[in-house]
């Protein structure tokens, strides 16, 4: 029986690999080794409200009239206990297993800082429900730094009266989220809390995708505001916070932000050494439909 298992495996490789031979080493439907792999998954709308209108031709994020001074809520990981945000997002549309996020963009500001200012830290938390509602956490942490990289978002965060005032540059962080695990399809919370190069708090900057007043806390993911800070161990209701998920492609089995043949072969490579990663389609066992499952996935690219 092994033998013969083992003769039909050889033959499927070698299906495998005049499929491999037939692709070529660029790849199908334009996808090839400088194909970037990674896809928005969910963008939490914009914040951006004038184009060039701000100081030196900048963007801007005017603050909202119902917001009053509120022009940014605090998620500082240096007070005691940390101020921390929380807000929703929905998968859909996962293929296999389910979705694998690999990072996603979040906006920030410090007060008073230039735009070459960076965050020391981004800590993050999953949860499979509202945090203040019985969510419980699926994974992550608030020890493990997770930020990748900040950059200045070329907008600032302003008052409908101060429109060229440069002293709240708003940052993308980029943030890694290649340690989560693979999503089903429906909705996820995040929690997140940051450390600034400044003494004064990390802040999240409020977006203004909704008009004016918010319905705070009514609402789903991409609905009226249900965002919510973490204060002093209480719960807050505020402004939804911009920020976009990115997953990698399905076919991106090595996770290098590419699909290419090389995910062919690591993934086989994988399946043949009974790897938990080959379980492509999540059944909890690996079968030859995971092979079928996968190379349909790659060769849908993203």
């Amino acid at each position: 029986m092994r033998c013969m298992r083992m003769n039909g495996l050889g033959r499927l490789a070698s299906v495998v690999g005049a499929v491999v031979a037939a692709a070529g080493v660029g790849g199908v439907g334009g996808m090839g080794s400088a194909a970037r792999a990674d896809v928005q998954v969910f963008n939490n709308g914009p914040f951006i409200t004038g184009i060039g209108t701000g100081a030196g031709g900048a963007n801007v994020s005017v603050t909202e009239t119902s917001a009053g001074a509120a022009v940014g809520i605090s998620f500082n990981a240096n007070l005691t206990p940390s101020a921390r945000v929380t807000d929703d997002f929905v998968i859909s549309g996962a293929v296999g297993a389910g979705t694998q996020l690999s990072h996603m963009y979040f906006y920030s500001f410090q007060t008073s800082a230039p735009t070459t200012a960076h965050y020391g830290a981004v800590y993050i938390t999953l949860y499979n429900g509202s945090p203040s509602a019985g969510g419980t956490p699926i994974a992550g942490d608030f020890t493990t730094n997770r930020l990748i990289a900040t950059t200045w978002s070329g907008a600032y965060r302003v008052s409908s009266s101060a429109l060229t005032s440069t002293s709240r540059p708003i940052y993308q962080l980029d943030v890694d989220m290649s340690w989560a695990p693979p999503l089903p399809n429906g909705t996820y919370w995040m929690m997140l809390s940051a450390t600034g190069d400044l003494a004064v708090s990390a802040t999240a900057n409020p977006m203004t995708f909704f008009v004016s007043p918010h319905a705070q806390g009514n609402g789903g993911a991409g609905g009226p505001d249900n965002a919510q800070q973490l204060f002093n161990g209480s719960y807050f209701n505020v402004f939804e916070i911009p920020f976009t998920q990115f997953a990698f492609c399905p076919g991106d089995y090595n996770k290098s932000h590419t699909v290419d043949v090389s995910d062919i072969f690591d993934f086989l490579t994988g399946w043949f050494a009974g790897n938990a990663a080959a379980d492509f389609n999540g059944t909890g066992g690996i079968t030859v439909t995971d092979i079928f499952e996968f190379l349909a996935a790659w060769f849908a690219g993203c």
